[in-house]
């Protein structure tokens, strides 16, 4: 009976402030405790006190955990952000996650893309399956798809495959094929290497370049070289 005075008065007063047509606000505790069910969508504001659930959502997504079934366009702020299809705009939160593609900011303590994502990925863990244009920062990064023109700040840094990027961090990780790339850390590998690598060990199948360590190790010929090793 609380909730549904609760919910009502917060109906009675975005209907007097002339904003709630359609499903422009949506306000919820605990779906299906909410203004308007989860197949709606919502264009102005969500507000989920603990979870709520909608079909796509844009604009301002504010609560605990902030469930979209669709697209999200806007600003997320919650403890957990979920989209499970494309995501273009900011999130915040402890968790911020997207089943597809993304492209904007997300921050929190993890982050991850299930497709492609341009922009900044700044969290204690980030995460791209897919492609990757843009900039990471975090303990831990993981590139899984192409990277272009992309930045990698972190303790472990690792992409499959890379064109036109710099890795800096404690271990810097590329388990494909990478061109005019730089990786700068205490270890860095790389299966194929086009670029640069300067730490205090090296270690390539196929380099394309320079190397700067205490050791240069090329595993498919199974030899090392102290300080510098090249191949042009």
């Amino acid at each position: 009976m609380v909730k549904k005075i609760f919910l009502l008065g917060f109906l009675i007063f975005f209907s007097s402030l002339g904003l709630l047509h359609a499903e422009s606000i949506q306000v919820g505790i605990i779906n299906p405790i909410q203004l308007f069910p989860e197949d709606s969508s919502v264009d102005i504001f969500r507000l989920d006190i603990i979870y709520g659930v909608n079909n796509n959502v844009s604009g301002l997504d504010l609560g605990a955990i902030n469930s979209t079934k669709g697209d999200f366009t806007g600003l997320g702020l919650g403890i957990v952000n979920d989209v499970n299809e494309n995501m273009s705009g900011w999130q915040i939160g402890a968790a911020s996650l997207v089943g597809a593609d993304a492209q904007g900011i997300q921050n929190g303590f993890f982050v991850a893309t299930q497709g492609s994502f341009v922009g900044w990925q700044g969290a204690g863990v980030d995460f791209t399956g897919g492609n990757f244009t843009g900039f990471q920062s975090g303990f831990i990064n993981v590139i899984g798809g192409q990277s272009n023109n992309y930045f990698q700040l972190g303790a472990y840094n690792g992409m499959n495959k890379g064109d036109g990027g710099l890795q800096l961090g404690i271990f810097n990780n590329d388990s494909g094929s990478v061109s005019n790339t730089y990786q700068i850390g205490i270890i860095n590998y790389a299966a194929q290497i086009q670029g640069f690598q300067l730490g205090l060990v090296n270690v390539t199948e196929s380099l394309n370049g320079l190397e700067i360590g205490l050791i240069n190790c090329n595993t498919k010929q199974e030899d090392f070289y102290p300080f510098v090793r090249w191949n042009y």
